[in-house]
């Protein structure tokens, strides 16, 4: 019997990061569906009241962006898919809103650039 891959939500608005986390773990053997745009994803997601979403395992979600910002896509997100782990990946040192994120469900934060070992290290225990 195959085993179902798992799926994770790439959201970073530089380019060269969200290719190099791509590719990364396409490697490792995941789905990726990586974007730039916060509204446009959230778009797919709601299309058809959400009857049509395909869940996600894992979210990647930088925390700054133009347009929506991590942690409101985080908050419109979790309408759709509540247990949806996230791990924000941030340049920000604002503990306050670090603190912030984790108190409403994030799993984890780390600090850009992001330790590539770490984060598959730690994808790979929150998806076992």
């Amino acid at each position: 019997m195959q085993m179902k891959r798992k799926r994770i939500l790439i959201l970073d608005d530089e380019e060269d990061i969200l290719a190099g986390l791509s590719d990364v773990l396409l490697e490792e053997g995941y789905e990726i569906e990586g974007v730039t745009n916060a509204n446009s994803i959230l778009e797919q997601f709601t299309l058809g009241g959400g009857r049509d979403f395909l869940p996600f395992d894992l979210c990647l979600l930088d925390f700054q962006m133009p347009a929506m910002d991590g942690l409101d896509f985080f908050r419109e997100i979790r309408k759709i898919q509540f247990d949806l782990k996230t791990i924000v990946m941030t340049a920000d040192t604002n503990l306050a809103r670090v603190q912030m994120a984790k108190s409403e469900g994030v799993a984890m934060v780390m600090q850009k650039p992001v330790d590539v070992p770490l984060l598959l290290n730690k994808i790979e225990t929150m998806l076992s």
